[in-house]
């Protein structure tokens, strides 16, 4: 996650400008900054979730092995979305804004759907948490990823926004 962060970062450019026009050319990056905080939020709280979860991990089989690197591998696209949102704000155009946020939004919802099934596996391998670890956290937990699909529309809805 600090790879995409160091990527996220590494995409901020301040546009070619003649000498005198620095301001113009730095306020002409308001959409790249835009989206490179909104970016930077999301893998903040993924970095959070991700540690805060892996702290009650002891060790890890194949199978957590596999659903953690399918979590990781969801936030190599956000570098990507990042620049597709923000060419979208920078070009002022509204239906590429709208299909960039809904794609933002789509794969944000499927970055969440990656946490589904690591709660019920930890909860039913106990012997991979550390000692104290409350089955009863895990399975509050669980819930918790709905949240972030659940937000994104049923595709009727969405096919209607992208209408001009």
């Amino acid at each position: 996650m600090a790879i995409v962060i160091t990527i996220l970062a590494l995409e901020l450019h301040v546009a070619p400008h003649e000498p005198g026009r620095l301001l113009a050319a730095l306020e002409s990056m308001w959409g790249s900054v835009l989206a490179f905080l909104i970016s930077f939020l999301r893998v903040s709280v993924i970095w959070f979730n991700h540690h805060g979860l892996f702290v009650r991990v002891r060790r890890v089989d194949r199978t957590l092995l596999s659903l953690n690197l399918r979590l990781l591998l969801s936030c190599t696209i956000i570098p990507l979305l990042t620049m597709m949102l923000a060419e979208a704000l920078w070009s002022g155009d509204s239906t590429d804004l709208r299909i960039a946020t809904a794609v933002y939004a789509s794969l944000a919802a499927l970055q969440s759907a990656m946490w589904i099934p690591i709660f019920p596996h930890l909860r039913g391998h106990p012997e991979l948490s550390e000692p104290g670890t409350d089955a009863a956290l895990l399975h509050a937990q669980r819930v918790r990823p709905w949240a972030g699909v659940s937000k994104v529309s049923p595709p009727q809805s969405r096919r209607s926004c992208l209408r001009p």
